[in-house]
């Protein structure tokens, strides 16, 4: 038998009074809601894998230079209200778009359109049309060139200062659905019966997106097109993204994506480097260092594979899977996992070395000590 306790813990959860008239709110408290929300703007991260509300709620009063001057409140499902003190305060942030948080885009708008089904689905982007011929520069032209990423709020043509040596320019205003992607290359039929032309957009404010498909909603190494980049473009991929890389090296990375740059092999299976990449090498290629050469004395026996190892080196290999380490005087440790790569060439201390998931090695470059 059940104490009444038990029974009473069951019983509790009854609709008791479900099916009679429903309670309103005081009209009063309900007019003070609507009030308190007048000024209020909604905001959302795109990319929760580099975003987080309380991270948005710190940072956006300080990105709209309103420190002290808007309240701030998150909700449960992961939104960011902010609630302002003076109307004009309130529009000059909706006028000044678009807005980042860690670089990555946010969604903003207002309270009062919360049950519209366009509600935070779109980020206002001015951009830029680039190559676009002269004699094509109407503004029904630019329009429907504008359509193809959303909805076209305004354009503007400036002319040429050949004073200034300031080119003409092409400009759209467009609300950007946030579930679309990023272009900024495509080729567009103009007219019939003429060549298509490349022309290339420059979003204005934009700064992170996938590299990869051009999601505003994760970066390249989440992206689910990932898996079918090529082992070279996957390493480059890398060098782009590599914090400790040079601005020349990204540079030459990018153009080995774009233009679908592979590293082939010769009859002895070794790697050639295409032109555009050569200096890329000391990344994409490693050399065993000297020392690990002069280690290694062939015995021609089946079981070491036509190998025979030292004492230590049988030993480094014969351990199980660790991290292995290359430090540097004055600096951090870095080490990476060489499991299945340990007969894999080194790169020389000091270089962290990463390997893709196509197998192949990516050097990295640790920061220079100051």
């Amino acid at each position: 038998m059940e104490s009444q306790r038990q029974i009473w813990d069951v019983l509790k959860d009854m609709c008791i009074g479900s099916k009679k008239d429903p309670w309103k709110v005081h009209t009063d408290a309900q007019q003070k809601y609507i009030h308190d929300h007048r000024l209020c703007l909604v905001v959302k991260g795109l990319n929760p894998y580099h975003q987080n509300p309380k991270g948005i709620k710190l940072a956006m009063p300080g990105t709209w230079g309103l420190i002290g001057k808007v309240e701030s409140q998150v909700t449960d499902d992961g939104l960011v209200n902010f609630f302002f003190q003076k109307e004009h305060h309130m529009l000059t942030v909706l006028d000044k778009p678009p807005y980042n948080y860690r670089g990555w885009m946010v969604a903003v708008d207002l309270w009062s359109r919360r049950f519209s089904p366009t509600f935070l689905r779109s980020i206002p982007f001015r951009i830029r049309i680039d190559k676009l011929p002269a004699d094509y520069h109407r503004l029904d032209i630019i329009e429907s060139i504008g359509e193809m990423h959303g909805h076209v709020v305004d354009t503007q043509i400036t002319e040429p200062n050949f004073v200034q040596d300031r080119p003409a320019q092409v400009w759209v205003q467009v609300e950007f659905d946030v579930d679309h992607e990023i272009t900024t290359v495509r080729k567009v039929d103009i007219m019939p019966r003429e060549p298509p032309v490349e022309l290339e957009f420059s979003y204005k404010g934009l700064q992170k997106l996938c590299a990869t498909c051009g999601s505003l909603r994760h970066a390249y190494d989440k992206c689910p097109m990932a898996s079918t980049l090529s082992t070279t473009a996957s390493a480059l991929m890398e060098i782009g993204h590599d914090p400790y890389g040079t601005t020349e090296e990204r540079q030459v990375a990018v153009v080995g994506i774009n233009t679908g740059q592979e590293i082939g092999e010769n009859a002895e299976t070794s790697p050639i480097i295409p032109p555009a990449l050569v200096p890329l090498t000391a990344y994409l290629i490693e050399e065993p260092a000297q020392n690990e050469i002069n280690m290694i004395e062939a015995t021609g026996t089946e079981e070491e594979y036509g190998l025979k190892r030292t004492s230590a080196g049988a030993q480094l290999e014969d351990q199980p899977a660790e991290a292995k380490r290359f430090a540097r005087p004055s600096q951090e440790i870095y080490s990476h996992n060489e499991a299945s790569t340990s007969t894999a060439p080194r790169v020389s201390p000091g270089i962290i070395t990463e390997a893709t998931t196509d197998g192949l090695v990516v050097a990295r470059k640790p920061p220079v000590a100051k």
